[in-house]
């Protein structure tokens, strides 16, 4: 802990063939850049490392891959993303096109330098409760074509699923640190897309959102997603828009 004078860390085998790597093991270790595992079946959890900047992983177990910062791992399935241990050195994590998913249990809340994600059209899973991404996130992109997402600008949509299946609509995930003042919610034949401005995740950024006819927003009693909200653009003859405009204390007008 707070220890600016390690820079490699070395594992042996030594009596035990099996190493797993706790929750914070390594924290704020400003001068860690290598760490190596060698023959050694390894676990991990995905915040063993916090303020490290370590750029080489090295582990000879199967299971584990590192790539630009990113640790991912085997499930026995497939690959998905698990850890972004290098956050200190990187602000883009681009998703490797031979993984999967994203694992539900990440780091990317402590990954304080991560600005934006990037995720391939054949991407399966992306955790999107609020908390699992840090505040200082501006964009999560989304190649064309992926069948469960797409993105608009930085901002996540993702398709919704009910009881009965997907559904033809999707919900926005909005970064907390996007910085533009307007934006203006996609459009896709045939489906609908919704913005919930009661979420979590607080933007103080943007001013003023476009609906066109096939977006809604919620806006509720509640304190709101963007508290600096201070204009929204229906299409005409959005169906949204007189509920809305009761509700919601700033500019509401159609287009």
């Amino acid at each position: 802990l707070n220890n600016s004078k390690i820079k490699t860390i070395d594992i042996m085998k030594g009596n035990r063939s099996f190493i797993w790597l706790r929750g914070q093991c390594f924290h704020n270790l400003s001068s860690l850049t290598t760490v190596n595992l060698y023959n050694n079946d390894l676990g991990l959890r995905a915040d063993f490392a916090v303020d490290c900047p370590i750029k080489d992983f090295n582990t000879t177990f199967w299971q584990y891959k590192f790539v630009n910062g990113a640790i991912y791992v085997h499930n026995s399935h497939e690959w998905e993303f698990k850890t972004f241990c290098g956050n200190p050195c990187y602000t883009t994590l681009t998703i490797e096109p031979w993984c999967k998913r994203i694992s539900n249990e990440n780091n990317l809340d402590t990954a304080k330098n991560l600005k934006v994600i990037n995720a391939h059209k054949d991407v399966t899973y992306i955790p999107t409760f609020a908390l699992d991404y840090h505040k200082n996130l501006e964009a999560i992109n989304v190649e064309n074509g992926n069948e469960r997402y797409l993105s608009k600008d930085g901002v996540l949509f993702e398709q919704r699923y009910t009881s009965s299946g997907y559904v033809n609509a999707y919900d926005a995930y909005y970064p907390a640190s996007k910085k533009d003042k307007t934006f203006t919610m996609p459009q896709k034949e045939g489906f609908t897309f919704y913005l919930d401005a009661t979420t979590t995740v607080v933007n103080p950024y943007v001013e003023e959102i476009y609906l066109p006819l096939n977006s809604s927003i919620l806006i509720g009693a509640r304190s709101y997603a963007f508290p600096n909200l201070k204009k929204l653009y229906f299409a005409k003859g959005n169906p949204c828009y007189d509920n809305v405009r009761f509700e919601f204390t700033g500019e509401t007008k159609t287009y």
